[in-house]
């Protein structure tokens, strides 16, 4: 298994734990809208990141990939700006709730990076690097 696709699963994973974090918070909150928020902001961060991976791995031309992929995603790309547009306008949704749950991407990225960092740093300094 690539560097590669060990940090992209534990980035779904990370991004499954903040989905179960928001729902617990936005449960506790009481207020359904904080709620929903959470949870839709986090699933479509979570879509989101499968396409951009999905992206990337096309433009790269990794194993595994389809050619024109990168074409279908930035139309799937498009769908799911229209989809916000439609929540956001269209729904109760609390668009700051909505805002941090669509911030679970960057939450976890830095989350693997900082672990990453240290992990090399202990690495460099016993010599095991």
């Amino acid at each position: 298994m690539r560097n590669s696709d060990r940090i992209v699963r534990r980035l779904q994973w990370l991004h499954l734990i903040g989905l179960m974090l928001f729902a617990l918070v936005g449960l506790m909150s009481g207020k359904p809208p904080v709620w929903a928020g959470l949870m839709i902001g986090g699933l479509i961060a979570l879509v989101n990141f499968q396409l951009l991976v999905r992206i990337c791995a096309s433009i790269a031309g990794m194993p595994g990939s389809r050619p024109n992929i990168g074409a279908r995603a930035l139309l799937k790309q498009g769908g799911l700006l229209t989809v916000l547009s439609v929540i956001l306008l269209g729904t109760s949704v609390d668009p700051l709730s909505f805002v941090i749950g669509l911030s679970l991407t960057v939450a976890s990225i830095m989350w693997i990076g900082t672990e990453e960092l240290i992990l090399s740093v202990i690495g460099t300094e016993t010599g095991n690097a």
